[in-house]
């Protein structure tokens, strides 16, 4: 499990024990609780859907996000799975949410609710991403990579930079 997903996980736990635990007129600790879910990440793409169903004429909408749940490209490997690589998340949003993106791709701050599904099941759900800087991506030539086989990536202000090669 990632050190992200982890985090994701402990901060479910002790949501789930501040509602248990505290009586409901604590709005101020949930308020808090509410700051405390909060994470960086790199959203990759912002998609709109809209599909008619034939038969009955509903109409499902939405805007699908994918993103990075990590606020750095740093190599990462999973130790518990055989997983190179970040694994993007993929977020359903309302269909005018699409509009509330202006760059990708680009270092969001993703807000997130906690629910518990009919099954009792915790989840951990994105309501909103807010922009923080732009990511920009470049890459040294083929070249240098074949010659050191090796890659680093140094962050540059606001800016990522994957540098492959020596």
């Amino acid at each position: 499990m990632t050190v992200h997903a982890q985090r994701w996980v402990l901060l479910t736990v002790q949501y789930s024990l501040l509602a248990i635990l505290l009586p409901p007129r604590l709005n101020n600790i949930e308020r808090l609780v509410n700051l405390m879910l909060t994470q960086k990440a790199i959203v990759l793409s912002a998609s709109q859907y809209r599909v008619t169903d034939d038969r009955t004429g509903e109409v499902n909408e939405g805007c699908t996000v994918r993103y990075l749940m990590a606020d750095n490209l740093n190599p990462h490997e999973e130790e518990a799975k055989p997983v190179k690589g970040r694994v993007p998340a993929k977020a359903n949003m309302p269909y005018d949410y699409y509009g509330k993106i202006p760059v990708l791709p680009a270092l969001y701050e993703v807000v997130c609710d906690f629910s518990v599904d009919s099954k009792g099941k915790a989840a951990i759900t994105p309501t909103q991403f807010n922009f923080v800087n732009g990511v920009k991506v470049t890459f040294d030539s083929v070249d240098a990579l074949s010659e050191s086989g090796s890659s680093e990536i140094t962050p540059e202000g606001k800016t990522v930079k994957l540098k492959l090669g020596s």
